[in-house]
């Protein structure tokens, strides 16, 4: 069996379906990129909840002392709304 039939602009990063701001360094290893992916989700996502921490931690299924932690552990600090 091929390849689904997706369309082109679902294949590639290019398409513009990925936000400017999840593109990862291909020269990364997997921890680093893992570890750049979720900074960066993590602070699109506290933006996008108005750095409310319960509303986001609640919107990527986390909770709400482990998403703390993982604030801490990756340096992630809330913006003051």
């Amino acid at each position: 069996m091929g390849a689904p039939d997706y369309p082109t602009d679902r294949r590639t990063p290019e398409s513009g379906l990925m936000s400017e701001t999840m593109k990862i360094p291909v020269h990364a290893t997997f921890l680093e990129a893992r570890e750049e992916f979720e900074k960066r989700y993590i602070a699109l996502q506290l933006r996008r909840f108005g750095g409310n921490v319960t509303h986001t931690a609640n919107f990527i299924r986390l909770e709400r002392c482990a998403f703390q932690r993982k604030l801490r552990r990756l340096g992630i600090e809330r913006e003051a709304t």
